[in-house]
């Protein structure tokens, strides 16, 4: 049984748009700093989704950690946080936010 070993300083990333590729055992801030890796080394958009907003809010946090400053423009596009039927509207701050 042999398992496919990479460095967290040089994950893989697809090189195709029909190829998927899975991290796992990624433990702390371990993801960050992989996350880092792949925006360093690539020219273009990364897209990360999270299972809420927590996550992306923590995740957001660690990336920050490891790149600081301006040089990586971040963008958190936040859950509405409001259920289909509710009679009200998110919150102002989640929706100027969103906007952005």
């Amino acid at each position: 049984m042999s398992a496919n070993l990479c460095s967290l300083f040089s994950p893989p990333i697809p090189e195709q748009r029909s190829e998927t590729i899975r991290w796992g055992k990624l433990y702390g801030s371990a993801l960050g700093l992989a996350l880092d890796r792949v925006v360093a080394g690539h020219d273009g958009l990364v897209v990360v989704i999270t299972e809420d907003t927590a996550a992306a809010q923590h995740l957001n946090e660690q990336i920050e950690f490891y790149l600081p400053g301006d040089d990586l423009p971040q963008l958190l596009f936040p859950d509405w946080e409001t259920l289909p039927y509710d009679a009200f509207s998110p919150h102002q701050d989640i929706i100027s936010q969103r906007l952005e």
